[in-house]
């Protein structure tokens, strides 16, 4: 199972809802200590997807240089990248 699949699992069981505004993640450290990596890290993680789509992007639509099997390519990773994003029900927003 994936990290992320993993994430979400053990996010679904540790919510405590508080009020509509707010939630609370509480972990059992150091026993789910990679998972509590995951999660504060979070962020970075969607950071990092957001610029390989700009990256795969900006190659598509700037670099002259590309040769047309070489676009197809960079769009094929591209669609891939937006469909497992789909699939997990996540976004770049």
């Amino acid at each position: 199972m994936s990290s992320y699949l993993n994430f979400l699992t053990l996010l679904n069981g540790f919510i405590k809802l508080i009020d509509m505004a707010k939630a609370t993640i509480t972990f059992t450290l150091p026993e789910e200590q990679p998972d509590f990596h995951d999660a504060v890290h979070a962020g970075d993680y969607k950071a990092v997807l957001w610029d390989l789509n700009q990256k795969l992007r900006g190659k598509l639509k700037y670099d002259t240089t590309l040769n047309d099997s070489s676009a197809t390519a960079y769009q094929d990773a591209r669609d891939m990248l937006h469909e497992l994003l789909n699939d997990y029900g996540v976004t770049l927003d």
